[in-house]
């Protein structure tokens, strides 16, 4: 029984986003413009700064901060992180979090102080915070990516969104919290309002605020991940590749590199805010800022001998503190030379996929660019749904990978319409696609059709639940739907399993390894296939008139025949043809043969008989062995 009533919530948020971006263009760039900046002055001085310096630097202000055993902690933390291949990360995810922080701080403060002084405005704003702390974080970077495009920002926005509740939660309950009889004495002694908040209430309420600047610190780090969806750069990228190509070991180094951060951000904080309650409590004592904390001070009872010693300790170590700072300077004047003949042109962005096929194209396309090119480009790391808004926006200028008809919700939405920014191209074609099952059980159990599935449908009982089971992928994906409809008109008696593609490739290396049968939808070229042995089960041809497609509408979708031979596009920004014409005419000419795909990813994969190679290494070593292709994808 359906619901007579139907609100259009979604179709009014999204009319008031494009009306917002529309006519909100120059807040928008002004607050892009302001997060941009504080992100990239935090990025020139850590990219300045080499490793070790970085290292002292960190390790100077944990001793200062929290003690001698901090100090020794952040040094060998940092280490490891280092030592783990994941400075560059690290440093990314350690300058988004500052700015984050920063940001959270600069608007949960004082919403946290009108809170406090205005019961009115506090019934006012906790549904708010109540709703921001319950939506899903995921929901967030919807809106940040139609207003604010991809890559840091927009994750540096969605963070503060998620983030900055416990911010202004406890600056309220920090303030609310302090003794009336603490206030009557500040009235009494003539305190007006602005004097009573900053004498007596906000230095009382600390220890509250202090905690949310931690739990906001946490929430930020939490957001990592999540960010990296939409092109943040940093540690959440490593764990976004671990999750969509089921590489345990990145993701537990990724893991731990991130563990790393939130301990020393959380121990240095609760250290900051005791030391910070000690020079409180007790004039004596020098406050964090001192001159005399930093700087050997003459004490009248050590020898001379001893000062000089200490003195000199302090100057040598500033010292090699210069020299580590100076240093990069000349590596970065050889860095310059060795980049001059890259034109000075804006760089190309590449909307980098998980899949190993899109990897390798993109590592090609980015280094015939750059080496033969000579024109910038970078690769940023973004889910399908998010590639095809950025390429519209064109804040993404290549989308590598299109797979038709797979992708066609997409194609309809953004190239097909009247005033489309992308052009597409061919990329290769006749790549099939179907049911797949190990040869070892199709051999065992003579499968060779779909239709010799029926009766045996139980031997794929993956759970144990008595019923058969078959992956036919996410929810969300047209093919989805597809593979749905197909179980029914083939009257197969299967349970079809809609879950995320990382957690079914989870599934099918502990089948393949346990020897157990499993039935799941595939295509070609992809790594399972050059990693085991699995039969493509066949099924009618392709007929137009049995298939017969309905989005969203299972009960008008009749299935009953194989896919159509899939095309792979790829998706070129319009403005590419004025900005770098040379590169326009490079993607034009682009043609790569299937076979090619399929042994770009068997190189990259860790297959029996190859050992794992990264898809810059492969693309390399396949560029210098097809001279006749590059030449004729460059040719005028």
């Amino acid at each position: 029984m359906q619901f007579p009533v139907r609100i259009p919530v979604g179709r009014w948020v999204e009319e008031f986003i494009k009306w917002f971006t529309d006519h909100s263009h120059g807040v928008l760039s002004g607050l892009t413009s302001f997060v941009d900046t504080h992100l990239k002055l935090i990025h020139a001085l850590l990219d300045f700064l080499p490793w070790p310096a970085t290292i002292l630097i960190f390790m100077m202000l944990a001793w200062k901060i929290a003690g001698k055993s901090m100090a020794f902690w952040t040094a060998f933390f940092l280490f490891l992180l280092g030592s783990l291949g994941l400075w560059q990360e690290g440093m990314d995810t350690f300058a988004m979090v500052v700015v984050s922080v920063f940001l959270c701080i600069l608007v949960g403060l004082p919403l946290g102080i009108l809170s406090a002084q205005s019961k009115t405005f506090q019934k006012l704003l906790l549904p708010c915070l109540d709703g921001m702390q319950t939506i899903p974080s995921f929901v967030y970077l919807i809106p940040a990516v139609l207003l604010f495009g991809i890559g840091n920002v927009p994750g540096i926005i969605a963070t503060v969104i998620f983030a900055s509740v416990p911010m202004v939660r406890l600056t309220d309950l920090g303030i609310r919290q302090v003794p009336l009889e603490k206030i009557e004495a500040g009235i009494s002694f003539g305190c007006n309002r602005w004097e009573l908040l900053t004498k007596i209430q906000l230095p009382l309420a600390l220890p509250s605020i202090m905690t949310g600047v931690n739990q906001t610190v946490m929430m930020s780090l939490s957001m990592v991940v999540t960010a990296a969806m939409i092109g943040a750069k940093g540690l959440g990228i490593s764990i976004l590749k671990a999750i969509q190509q089921v590489e345990l070991g990145l993701g537990v180094e990724a893991g731990l590199g991130i563990l790393f951060i939130a301990i020393l951000l959380d121990r240095i904080l609760q250290n900051a805010h005791i030391s910070h309650k000690t020079a409180f409590g007790s004039k004596s004592q020098k406050g964090f800022w001192s001159w005399e904390k930093w700087i050997a001070s003459y004490n009248p009872l050590e020898s001379k001998r001893l000062y000089y010693a200490r003195c000199s300790f302090a100057f040598l170590l500033l010292g090699i503190m210069a020299f580590l700072a100076a240093y990069p300077l000349w590596l970065k004047e050889k860095k310059q030379d060795s980049d001059r003949n890259l034109s000075g042109k804006e760089k190309i962005i590449i909307g980098g996929l998980s899949w190993s096929g899109s990897q390798a194209i993109e590592q090609i396309m980015k280094q015939v660019l750059e080496e033969k090119l000579g024109i910038g480009v970078e690769i940023k790391n973004l889910a399908p749904s998010v590639l095809w808004t950025a390429m519209d926006q064109g804040s993404v200028h290549i989308f590598p990978d299109m797979w038709m008809p797979n992708q066609e919700e997409g194609f309809n939405k953004y190239v097909r319409k009247s005033q489309s920014n992308l052009i597409v191209k061919i990329s290769y074609d006749n790549a099939p696609q179907g049911f797949y099952i190990p040869t070892k059980i199709a051999k065992q159990h003579n499968i060779k059709t779909v239709h010799d599935l029926k009766g045996k449908e139980q031997i794929f009982d993956y759970d144990g639940d008595g019923m058969g089971e078959i992956w036919v992928g996410p929810f969300g994906w047209m093919a989805t739907e597809i593979n749905v409809s197909k179980l029914k008109e083939y009257d197969l008696a299967l349970q079809p399993l809609k879950i995320e593609q990382w957690l079914f490739l989870a599934m099918l290396k502990e089948a393949m390894r346990k020897e157990k049968p499993i039935l799941f939808y595939y295509w070609e070229p992809e790594w399972p296939m050059a990693m085991y042995d699995l039969t493509l089960l066949q099924e009618p041809e392709y007929d137009e008139s049995k298939w017969i497609y309905s989005k969203g509408n299972p009960d008008k979708t009749h299935i009953s025949c194989a896919y159509p031979p899939a095309t792979v596009y790829i998706g070129i920004s319009k403005k590419l043809q004025e900005t770098h014409p040379e590169a326009y005419n490079f993607l034009m000419n682009w043609y790569i043969p299937i076979q090619e795909v399929s042994f770009l990813i068997t190189e990259i994969e860790d297959v029996p008989g190859n050992s794992k190679k990264s898809p810059d290494e492969v693309a390399r070593d396949w560029i210098k062995k097809h001279p006749d292709i590059i030449k004729q994808w460059l040719k005028k």
